[in-house]
């Protein structure tokens, strides 16, 4: 995990203009307020069932894509709903967009949920799809999702991004927080091997999709429950091409989704 000392983090300081750095400092406290304490407190209190399932990434991992694979999963293919956030809760999110009680019975079984909770905050109890992914491509995908959304365009370059904000988040000392890319990996690493934990990398995905959702498939159903009709129905519908027509329909969702 790559260190930053004071001094490393004092040099990248002196070399970004100050203005740039009052923007840096503006979208901490942008990011900071997105979403309240209380909507964060609620789902990291959440009490889960031993088969629910969690979908528990750091920021721009594959939480949208990876959500679309256990939702196709569950419904053996059923797409009918508007806003998959309203069908699978986001932890984090979920009470400031009107679900105040998470512990309901869901449309379709399992019970699904997604967060970024780090594993301290994170509810244990169900199962979890951990879906991590290469930092370097992470920090430039962040980078341009907040880009006109939490600053403006051309206020902040990718190196100040990286340097100021990105790798100077730590660990999360309340629910509250957001923990850093690095200590959302350290604290879920440990528990790779667990049987409730399945670790998915975004590059697997890539490389060989249908394997991916076959492992995940196993995970959530066992292997008797797996079968290929269903996993091939999840490989389409989990494309690019099919994604693009399933987005968020509520302002609250616009907001939270596709992390």
């Amino acid at each position: 995990m790559p260190s930053i000392t004071a001094a490393t983090a004092q040099e990248q300081q002196q070399s970004a203009p100050m203005d740039e750095l009052a923007a840096v400092q503006q979208l901490k406290c942008t990011v900071a307020r997105n979403g309240s304490a209380e909507a964060r407190q609620n789902g990291s209190s959440f009490k889960p069932r031993a088969d629910d399932v969690f979908v528990a990434t750091p920021f721009k991992c594959g939480t949208t894509w990876m959500s679309q694979v256990v939702q196709s999963l569950r419904s053996s293919g059923d797409m009918d709903f508007e806003d998959i956030d309203l069908v699978m809760p986001y932890l984090e999110f979920a009470h400031d967009y009107g679900i105040t009680n998470l512990d309901v019975e869901q449309r379709w079984q399992p019970r699904l949920f997604k967060t970024h909770f780090w594993r301290p905050h994170c509810p244990h109890g169900s199962k979890a799809v951990v879906v991590v992914r290469d930092p370097e491509d992470v920090a430039p995908s962040m980078f341009h999702y907040y880009s006109n959304w939490m600053f403006d365009a051309g206020t902040i370059s990718l190196d100040a991004f990286t340097q100021q904000f990105w790798t100077q988040q730590g660990p999360a000392a309340t629910a509250a927080e957001e923990a850093s890319y690095f200590h959302f990996l350290a604290s879920w690493w440990p528990h790779r091997n667990d049987p409730n934990v399945l670790f998915v990398t975004y590059e697997d995905m890539v490389a060989d999709h249908t394997a991916a959702v076959e492992r995940v498939a196993k995970f959530m159903f066992g292997p008797d429950l797996c079968n290929d009709e269903l996993v091939q129905t999840t490989v389409q519908q989990s494309s690019l091409a099919a994604m693009k027509q399933v987005g968020p329909a509520s302002p609250a969702a616009l907001s939270c989704s596709h992390y």
